[in-house]
């Protein structure tokens, strides 16, 4: 992330402010306050809905120790119209909504889903509310806040109608969470000791690793290496390595005589078991490796080699140093496994084939025309800069071999951090990092403030970190905002080459308004380490990378945050005169039709033209029940872009008055049972 994404992004008040109707604006999300039952300890931070799952022994926050807590939702309803709403929780404990100054809620015990509130109007407008909970007693807590309308069924209130205003102990909280993030991103429990203590349940990003040095003789060009070892933000503004070296550019260290990147980069060429330089793609596959770049997305993240550096409040990370960084069989290896050296990589996995992977290196090396190397030869001394990676502490971050020896920089709690170390306000002898003022500050904030946080993980934190920091936004919407993909898509509609398997049916790929309610935590996790079997959405030409590292925490994350537990698909004991019935409804005849744009197990959809839909097969595995049951009863207000059609009318029935008297609810409960099969469900009558 560069210095000026991380004012947006990273920063404590560098959240997205959300308009809606031309009405005023205000931070979007709710203001969340955690404070422990005793009042010792108190945390506010932003909540993107109302919602949170604490599972008993996990700390509320990070800032919080685990047991009994409150929890305190405040903030506006963003309203564009007239309503009249209906509210309901989910979960356990006690908790009291108020609207508008007026109690309209309150529920307590092991199931605070039996209580609804009286139908309230509601004019446009920012429609002030204060939802107030408490765990029970062993801190086991959950809660969601729901709301049904006259013309949608109960849902989550969506983030995109939760509006708040930041005061300044919200403002104090997030500027310590960005100091925990920086300490974390730049790995600082690498050089001072007394922070490598944190046991298993600390900060997921205190197991970050940086790229393994072993072997990297055979993957990186030397000339390269020297210039990033020079000068690392002068090659890619995101760089998160620090800037080691005295002097801040290549000309004036080599105008001063001074060497020692030069070295160290000839000692690292030595670090090789194999020449692949002589592995170079075939030129003649760049016309599908650019038709890849395209179809893969990747100009949502990177800007493409020949369009050289990117333009002023353009983010993306440029490509046009690719040929000079990558020996070209090794471009072709990270390509296909680009977590082999950098488990933690922030580089998505396509799983591609070798074909696929070739084809993609030699679009990027023949696109690359203005890179910024010399190709001018090195001259180092290898030995010396051996003893320069050990003195600079560069083991301390990168493996180079089985037996390493560590450089403890002083340690962190005892300097005067103003004025001296790596979050001085002014650089001095420390590594010069890629901070920003508030950066550094939020960095002394946190060690000052936070510092024991470490010791404790929150994984819906989590979630949003990574939705942040992997950029999860560039392939897919959120809350209203469209992706980067459609932002960038005319930037490589040039590449893109017309092949007779094109899928012509719609490539929009779904969004992350829902995904922890969605799906279900274990077929998370198997997708995001990229080990499901089988394609849910066989005929997008996107497709869903891995990042092997992050899966299991990502998954659980996803689903805390949306207020539900962590779980595979329940066991469901089916009524087979449900199933049977279900079957009947999904078939074309007298049912839904389901079968004209959906496969069902291994039997095709009859007739996909401009939409098709996933196969029925895997509903079970993916999607929670709760979440299916309102996509069947609306499927355009999950999803508003959605071609799938609405079966129910408002007043809960549909057409097949024959079947449970036309009730919605009975007929799709049917079709769930029916689902229940799995892989294995039998197709309905009428497909193969």
């Amino acid at each position: 992330m560069n210095v000026k994404m991380r004012k947006i992004l990273g920063a404590w008040l560098g959240l997205l402010l959300l308009t809606v109707s031309g009405q005023s604006e205000g931070l979007s999300g709710a203001r969340l306050e955690l404070q422990s039952v005793d009042g010792n300890t108190r945390d506010v931070r932003r909540s993107r809905v109302v919602a949170l799952r604490v599972m008993k022994g996990d700390a509320p926050s990070p800032f919080i120790a685990s047991g009994a807590y409150t929890a305190t939702w405040t903030g506006s309803f963003k309203l564009a119209s007239r309503q009249r709403l209906y509210f309901k929780f989910v979960g356990k404990g006690d908790a009291v909504l108020t609207v508008n100054g007026e109690v309209v809620l309150e529920s307590k015990g092991d199931d605070l889903s039996g209580v609804e509130s009286a139908r309230i109007r509601l004019n446009p407008g920012d429609i002030p509310f204060v939802c107030a909970y408490k765990s029970p007693a062993d801190g086991d807590g959950q809660l969601r806040l729901l709301w049904k309308g006259r013309d949608f069924p109960w849902e989550p209130v969506p983030a995109s109608f939760l509006v708040h205003d930041v005061d300044e102990h919200e403002a104090s909280g997030m500027k310590i969470r960005h100091g925990r993030d920086v300490f974390a991103q730049q790995q600082c429990i690498q050089c001072h000791a007394e922070a490598s203590g944190f046991g298993k349940d600390g900060m997921p990003e205190l197991a970050t690793t940086s790229p393994s040095l072993i072997d990297v003789g055979r993957r990186l060009n030397a000339d390269w290496m020297a210039h990033w070892i020079q000068n690392p933000v002068a090659l890619r503004p995101q760089a998160r390595m620090p800037r080691l070296l005295p002097d801040h550019d290549v000309a004036s260290a080599m105008k001063a005589g001074r060497t020692d990147a030069w070295d160290m980069a000839a000692y690292l060429t030595t670090l090789s078991t194999a020449d692949v330089g002589a592995g170079a793609p075939d030129v003649a596959l760049a016309k599908e490796g650019g038709n890849l770049f395209a179809t893969l997305g990747c100009a949502s993240c990177h800007v493409r080699p020949a369009s050289g550096a990117p333009v002023d409040g353009d983010s993306r990370l440029p490509l046009r140093d690719v040929a000079w960084k990558f020996k070209p069989g090794a471009l072709v290896g990270f390509l296909k496994e680009p977590g082999k050296d950098y488990p933690w990589t922030r580089m998505p996995d396509f799983n591609l084939t070798d074909e696929e992977a070739e084809s993609l290196a030699s679009f990027l090396l023949a696109d690359a025309k203005t890179s910024t190397g010399t190709g001018q030869p090195l001259n180092g001394d290898a030995a010396r800069g051996k003893e320069l990676i050990e003195t600079y502490g560069c083991v301390n971050c990168h493996q180079t071999s089985t037996e390493q020896v560590k450089h403890p920089r002083p340690a962190l709690l005892s300097l005067d951090s103003a004025k001296a170390g790596c979050v001085a306000e002014l650089p001095g002898k420390a590594p010069l990092f890629n901070l920003t003022t508030d950066d550094k500050a939020a960095v002394r904030d946190f060690l000052v403030k936070g510092y024991g946080s470490l010791q404790r993980r929150s994984l819906a934190e989590f979630s949003e970190r990574v939705v942040r920091d992997l950029n999860c936004v560039a392939c897919h919407g959120r809350d209203g905002a469209v992706s980067a993909w459609e932002t960038h898509a005319p930037d490589v509609e040039g590449l893109r080459v017309a092949h007779e398997s094109d899928s012509h049916v719609a490539q929009d790929r779904p969004s992350l308004d829902w995904v922890g309610e969605k799906l279900h935590a274990d077929w998370m996790a198997q997708l995001f380490a990229g080990v499901v079997d089988g394609k849910p959405r066989p005929w997008l030409a996107a497709r869903m990378p891995s990042f092997k590292a992050r899966a299991g925490f990502l998954a659980k994350g996803f689903s805390l945050a949306s207020g539900v537990t962590p779980s595979g698909a329940p066991k469901v004991k089916v009524d087979p005169l449900l199933v049977a019935t279900g079957k009947k409804l999904v078939g074309t005849k007298g049912g839904f039709s389901c079968t004209l744009c959906h496969d069902v197990g291994k039997g095709k959809a009859i007739a996909t033209f401009e939409v098709e839909g996933l196969n029925l097969g895997f509903s079970r595995e993916r999607l929670r029940p709760e979440y299916y049951v309102r996509w069947m009863l609306k499927p355009n207000r999950v999803e508003p872009r959605t071609k799938m059609p609405a079966f129910a009318a408002e007043d809960g029935t549909t057409g097949f008055v024959d079947i449970f008297e036309g009730d919605a609810a009975k007929q799709f409960d049917a079709i769930w049972q029916y689902l229940q099969a799995g892989r294995e469900i039998e197709p309905p009558e009428g497909i193969k």
